[in-house]
């Protein structure tokens, strides 16, 4: 009888989907009181870092929508999830309207285009296309690059 994989062995493949990541973090982790390779340490503290970002992000992002100018955004955002991949000059028509996002001071700008991006994205992966597409030098700018334009944010 041959040895199954972990790839092939269905109940390995259950128990890593469905482990929660602090038990398998504490699983890596040396036991006996060992001490760690320099390079699981790093890679550690990089995953560490990086959860610390994107939890920090995550609270920019819903104080920032909170706040009224982010109704109005969160607002904008839901009437794009509408929209479909033929619709980008809707979308982009909808961002020059708003004269108050054209306004707004920089890191505001910084944001919608983040989550705007991400509506973009969404709207690219259920059209059965590939998320992140940039136009090769001397195509026409894709409708991020118009937006991006629009938004004056680098």
């Amino acid at each position: 009888m041959a040895a199954m994989t972990a790839a092939t062995n269905p109940f390995e493949v259950f128990a890593d989907t469905y482990t929660p990541r602090p038990v398998k973090a504490r699983r890596k982790r040396p036991a006996n009181g060992q001490a760690m390779s320099a390079k699981d340490e790093r890679l550690e503290e990089r995953s560490r870092l990086a959860a610390n970002y994107r939890r920090e992000e995550a609270r920019r992002t819903a104080e920032a929508l909170a706040s009224p100018l982010g109704k109005h955004l969160a607002s904008l955002l839901a009437e794009f999830d509408k929209l479909t991949i033929d619709d980008a000059d809707v979308m982009i028509g909808r961002i020059e309207a708003q004269d108050w996002l054209l306004r707004a001071d920089e890191d505001f700008r910084r944001l919608a285009l983040r989550l705007i991006d991400k509506r973009i994205g969404r709207i690219r992966g259920d059209a059965g296309l590939v998320e992140l597409d940039d136009p090769l030098p001397g195509d026409p700018d894709n409708a991020f690059f118009i937006i991006k334009r629009l938004l004056r944010a680098a």
